[in-house]
């Protein structure tokens, strides 16, 4: 049985908790999980080796969002434990927040979002826990204001992105200058935002791409920026203080999503549908072989 904090936390927004797991799961099965899980559970630290299968076992051994809101479900201690790092400890940094229909409709306007652009499924708040009375950023956006920019990066790079920010010495693009690469147009930070299998028990869906929504300080430096080689609709930021992760834009892919519907609510011929096609293929065997042995009879 979940403890009552953390049952809470679940109940609060299950979607926000769904998207937290399904990103952590998406850098914990990736090749490249000892660069891009950090994080990484300390509880799974031992003499300064990560024991990645142990954490992949306690993971995989997670029900469902609406199985944990069972009073009956219980895990392994491993399990909750692990649980427990990820939605209680893990969220001292940030938080997601699913935000309604017309919250959507609002934001998207005041982000530069045109009828004709792909539309997002969901937008989650992403709310950080500032340290301290300011920073740097909301310093320099008094200065000099701010707008908005799209960021489009790998679904499995988000669990780390959402925890340290965007940072330009971990950019692996460099086709225009060194930096961190934004987007005015959120077509084009779509076609760097690639799809990923996330957690296979997501009520969102078992693959999704990720849009990060940034909020940029108008720095001189930024707004007058005369690289000839930067395309028009892309920024260049070089200065980690200059911008802020504000939304994540979520994409399901398509016939990935989960529409919560049973397998028994499905219609036969879709939950059958490998048994049909392997009996089809016997039955034209048989009959292949019966007409041939007939022909040959008949000879």
């Amino acid at each position: 049985m979940l403890k009552n904090k953390l049952r809470s936390i679940i109940e609060r927004d299950r979607l926000a908790t769904d998207l937290k797991i399904s990103l952590f799961s998406a850098a914990l099965r990736s090749f490249r999980y000892d660069s891009i899980l950090r994080p990484f559970p300390r509880i799974y630290v031992k003499l300064g080796e990560k024991q990645i299968d142990l954490l992949r076992k306690s993971f995989y051994q997670i029900p469902s969002i609406d199985e944990l809101c069972q009073d009956e479900t219980r895990l392994s201690p491993h399990s909750l434990e692990l649980l427990e790092w990820l939605l209680i400890e893990d969220s001292d940094s940030f938080y997601l927040k699913i935000l309604p229909i017309n919250k959507l409709e609002e934001i998207l306007q005041s982000t530069g979002f045109r009828n004709n652009t792909t539309r997002p499924s969901l937008i989650f708040d992403v709310i950080n826990k500032e340290r301290g009375p300011s920073n740097r950023f909301n310093e320099l956006k008094r200065q000099y204001g701010s707008f908005y920019g799209y960021h489009g990066s790998s679904v499995e790079n988000f669990f780390s992105i959402l925890h340290t920010g965007l940072l330009s010495h971990l950019n692996n693009r460099s086709l225009f200058g060194e930096g961190i690469y934004l987007s005015t147009d959120l077509d084009v930070s779509l076609n760097f935002s690639a799809s990923g299998t996330t957690w296979e028990k997501s009520m969102i869906a078992k693959s999704i791409s990720c849009v990060a929504v940034c909020e940029i300080v108008k720095h001189p430096r930024i707004v007058a920026d005369k690289n000839k080689k930067r395309p028009e609709k892309y920024i260049i930021i070089q200065d980690n203080d200059c911008l802020k992760i504000r939304f994540l834009l979520i994409y399901p892919s398509a016939g990935n999503v989960n529409n919560n519907q049973s397998a028994t609510a499905r219609p036969f011929f879709v939950r059958y549908i490998f048994f049909i096609v392997v009996v089809v293929y016997l039955v034209a065997l048989i009959w292949i072989g019966f007409s041939s042995k007939r022909k040959f009879n008949l000879y």
